[in-house]
């Protein structure tokens, strides 16, 4: 689950220097790093990100080093040109945050705060795989999103730019990250009314009237 068998591990990035970053393979391959440590608040709306080539830049250099650190690449050049995995976000600790419909989150509606990066492109939410992995991080001790959540043994809440998504998760050997392994992660839904109506159909008898009718009057 921990690639590296270590809560965090340390990457040398152009332009920033050593940065921390947590890297878990659970769900879906996943580096998370700090928003502080890119220099970032980590309310940026996905827009701002997208226009931000210095950061995006920067994400893509700790993503492909995560890369090779975890396996799933044998150099920096080949996990260029596998941009699908790992995914790369930098998380937040609870704080103020406006969504890209308006709402406005309060620390306390959050356990963490993400902005995700997918194929190069900040996502405007966050993918269920990538939200499943976070939770698992969070469960385990010493990990950024351990640190960082404001959560106990409950529902984690994880703010994007699209609201919040809530998940959870449970991990045995938490505390020992090089023997952690995850029991389950899981995703909070709620149902709602989509739409209604009414349908209407014929009954046998009125289905027999009607080919009667067809029969004796075929003008009709």
């Amino acid at each position: 689950m921990l690639p590296t068998g270590r809560a965090c591990d340390h990457f040398e990035v152009p332009g920033l220097g050593t940065i921390e970053a947590s890297l878990v393979d659970a769900a879906n391959p996943c580096v998370f790093v700090a928003a502080d440590s890119l220099g970032k608040g980590g309310d940026e709306m996905p827009d701002a990100l997208e226009n931000d080539p210095v950061f995006l830049a920067r994400m893509e250099a700790i993503r492909c080093a995560a890369s090779v650190a975890m396996g799933l690449a044998p150099d920096v050049a080949v996990a260029a040109k596998i941009p699908s995995v790992p995914k790369v976000a930098m998380i937040v600790s609870p704080r103020q945050m406006t969504t890209l419909s308006g709402r406005h989150l309060e620390p306390s509606e959050m356990s963490l705060g993400i902005r995700m990066i997918s194929i190069s492109q900040p996502h405007r939410a966050v993918p269920i795989t990538g939200a499943t992995c976070l939770a698992i991080a969070v469960r385990i001790k010493g990990t950024l999103a351990n640190r960082m959540a404001r959560a106990g043994d409950g529902p984690i809440v994880i703010a994007h730019p699209s609201g919040t998504t809530v998940v959870d998760a449970a991990v045995e050997h938490a505390d020992a990250p090089a023997k952690a392994r995850a029991i389950h992660g899981a995703v909070y839904r709620t149902a709602r009314r989509l739409f209604e109506g009414n349908v209407f159909y014929r009954t046998a008898k009125t289905a027999a009237q009607a080919r009667r009718s067809a029969y004796l009057y075929p003008e009709l």
